[in-house]
């Protein structure tokens, strides 16, 4: 089921235009929402288990206890969180799929489970095997410096030494070949005409490390995930992936800015359920997850993670159309990377 080589991280491809919806009614009658809710048969009857593919305190694992934690006022049980990181967040999915098919364990995680069914990492098919219950988070990445770097503050000085010494960029991110890191990097440097190579750390605190220790030239990461480095100084934003620059970050250039020319990719993070469990147990996260989006609360953690932007609350049937399309938008890419035949 699983291959040897595993990844994380698979991408929605957007026209940059396109900014996605920011839902209706938010925070207005949740409460009535959630005394709505009826139990399928009495189901939940005790808590549920939720598996994060990645360690205490990332992103993945942030976003599943701010979602979860509404999840639980809606549906009425306590949710029990398992970190099972990884193999770029695969190493998650045989837990989960070997997990009794009675609603009573789910997964938290993001667009690799796209990446790695079109790579080849992993071969629980989506819809069949695998059905979203809900997108509820979409992101955008940015390339970071070392804020005490000497050898370059910005990314325009940051080309020009790449391009004068030849050396081959260094990228922490948080998977390697077959991952949307692995795609945009080397967009980025096919486009500025520079060497760069993604070095994959599954946690954290190493890739933090990574960046902070100089053992590598530049962090991949969303930007409310690198928030609190950034205001210390320690990291410093050189380039946003997407075509013009949000008002958030108008000080960074985006690619149109410094002449990158390529349809950027975003990153989203959502929860699943086995294919296998019965349709009204699914439907009832479904609805859980949408409680739990509109509440203020998690309206307010988009906003403090920076993810609001281009956030919305997508449902079962819009998730399996969206995995769709990146799926083979994901297979065309890794074909021309010579990742798959």
């Amino acid at each position: 089921m699983f291959g040897k080589s595993l990844t994380r991280c698979v991408p929605i491809v957007l026209s940059i235009g396109l900014v996605f919806g920011t839902g209706v009614g938010i925070g207005a009658g949740s409460s009535a929402m959630a005394a709505d809710l009826a139990k399928p048969g009495g189901f939940p009857k005790r808590s549920v288990t939720m598996i994060v593919p990645f360690g205490p305190g990332g992103g993945s694992d942030q976003m599943a206890r701010a979602l979860g934690a509404q999840m639980e006022k809606a549906m009425g049980v306590s949710f029990r969180y398992v970190n099972k990181s990884g193999a770029g967040g695969m190493a998650a999915l045989p837990d989960f799929a070997v997990a009794p098919a009675d609603g009573y364990t789910i997964l938290q995680h993001h667009d690799a489970i796209v990446t790695g069914l079109a790579a080849g990492k992993h071969s629980l098919k989506i819809g069949t095997d695998i059905v979203p219950i809900c997108i509820a988070q979409a992101d955008f990445s940015q390339l970071f410096i070392n804020g005490g770097d000497k050898r370059f503050s910005d990314w325009k000085s940051l080309v020009a030494h790449a391009k004068k010494t030849g050396n081959t960029l260094k990228v922490a991110a948080s998977s390697g070949q077959g991952s949307h890191e692995h795609t945009t990097v080397t967009q980025v440097s096919r486009g500025a005409g520079i060497k760069m190579t993604v070095v994959p750390f599954g946690d954290p605190g190493e890739r933090i490390s990574a960046i902070l220790g100089g053992h590598v030239d530049l962090y991949y990461e969303q930007p409310g995930d690198a928030a609190s480095y950034v205001k210390q100084g320690k990291l410093k934003p050189v380039l946003s992936i997407l075509k013009k620059a949000p008002k958030a970050f108008a000080d960074t250039p985006a690619l149109t800015d410094v002449g990158l020319d390529f349809e950027p990719t975003v990153k989203f993070r959502g929860l699943w359920i086995r294919g296998s469990v019965p349709k009204e147990r699914r439907d009832y996260f479904e609805k859980a997850c949408k409680i739990a989006w509109n509440t203020e609360p998690f309206q307010a953690y988009l906003k403090k993670k920076f993810t609001h932007i281009i956030s919305e609350f997508r449902g079962t049937e819009n998730a399996l159309e969206l995995t769709k399309t990146m799926h083979a938008t994901y297979s065309g890419i890794f074909k021309e990377l010579g990742i798959i035949k």
